[in-house]
């Protein structure tokens, strides 16, 4: 299967940096908005490419951490 990152995807992609990563965190650190992450961290997920996983943390919240393969 042929993969074609666009800027968005690429820029998404660069700051997993070998490890998961929150939602949050790509939002800030990509500077895009949080719907922009969403979607197309939806479309690297529906290629195989990302992976999310379910964590809890201390204060009782659920957070998404997502993970480049």
């Amino acid at each position: 299967m042929l993969c074609l990152l666009d800027v968005f995807d690429r820029k998404i992609v660069d700051v997993f940096r070998g490890e998961p990563v929150a939602l949050d965190d790509l939002v800030r650190d990509t500077g895009f908005a949080r719907s922009t992450v969403i979607i197309h961290i939806e479309k690297l997920m529906s290629e195989g490419l990302v992976l999310r996983r379910k964590s809890h943390v201390k204060d009782g919240e659920d957070l998404n951490f997502y993970t480049y393969l």
